[in-house]
């Protein structure tokens, strides 16, 4: 509620940009981003997945239409001819915003409904692999391995008790 009869009392805010309200009251101003490189397709969407395995071996993973990319501190990762260490993605520009991830140390797991899940792990600093997830059983969902059973009434009409 407030104090009305305070003169600060009106110098409250309806929208805030650029700035992150503090728990204890007052805003401050949101912490800014570092361009660190060009996206590889600038007219496709791409996204930044966060690939933390502890808190000096943490990376960015930029996947775009049919690629993936590594950040480190705030660099690309490059091949010894000074290109962008890249490997291949299955997955399109389209089907980005719907991959799902999860990580527990070198290895993370990439679902999409659409393509087989998929594991990636660094084996090395610029030794990536992007594969299909080896299950031993695949997932699935409940599908009926008999056919339906339909029954037929023998009279056309039914009537209530």
């Amino acid at each position: 509620m407030g104090r009305v009869d305070i003169a600060r009392y009106a110098n409250g805010a309806k929208i805030i940009e650029n700035a992150v309200v503090v728990v204890q009251g007052g805003v401050v101003r949101r912490p800014g981003t570092r361009f660190a490189a060009a996206t590889k397709f600038g007219n496709k969407k791409s996204r930044l997945i966060p690939y933390v395995f502890n808190r000096s071996q943490a990376y960015m993973l930029e996947f775009g239409d049919g690629y993936m990319r590594i950040y480190q501190n705030g660099k690309q990762l490059v091949n010894g001819d000074n290109t962008p260490y890249e490997i291949a993605s299955p997955y399109t520009a389209d089907m980005l915003a719907a991959v799902n991830y999860v990580q527990g140390a070198d290895t993370m797991f990439l679902v999409h409904q659409s393509v087989k899940p998929h594991r990636l792990q660094r084996r090395g600093q610029t030794d990536w692999v992007l594969e299909p997830a080896p299950f031993i059983v695949e997932p699935f969902d409940e599908v009926r391995d008999t056919p339906q059973k339909w029954c037929k009434p023998s009279r056309q009409r039914v009537r209530g008790l």
